[in-house]
């Protein structure tokens, strides 16, 4: 599929973007966040999700919801519109945000600069290079 575009909507919550995706099998929304460096997944969810975390050397992040230890993370499928969308992931504590908008993680700015993706809030799509 090298070379096609793909378009997937996004809805708003408290004025973020949110995508509707599957974590392992499992309905999720993961908040988009171009200011974020990293993508990262809610570590409390990593049983439901079915995804292992483990600790890593070093590493913290800082960000909306404070400061956080990040951990390793694998044995995870990201399904995006019907098709397998691997990406990277760390594990992080987000301290109740992921609570109050309903999400389980955050696709962060790497994915928007690996896969030259772009994000339009006027149509409330993301469009992407395969």
């Amino acid at each position: 599929m090298v070379g096609n575009k793909r378009t997937i909507p996004f809805s708003m919550a408290k004025g973020v973007p949110i995508i509707t995706c599957t974590l392992n099998g499992r309905g999720a929304r993961l908040l988009i966040d171009t200011g974020a460096s990293l993508n990262v997944l809610e570590k409390s969810y990593s049983k439901h999700y079915k995804f292992t975390v483990w600790r890593q050397k070093g590493g913290e992040v800082s960000g909306i919801g404070g400061a956080s230890s990040m951990l390793g993370v694998s044995k995870v499928s990201l399904v995006i519109d019907r098709v397998e969308t691997p990406l990277p992931f760390k594990a992080i504590s987000f301290n109740g945000v992921q609570k109050k908008l309903g999400v389980v993680g955050v696709i962060g700015s790497k994915f928007f600069k690996d896969k030259n993706a772009v994000i339009c809030y006027e149509s409330k799509t993301i469009t992407w290079e395969e």
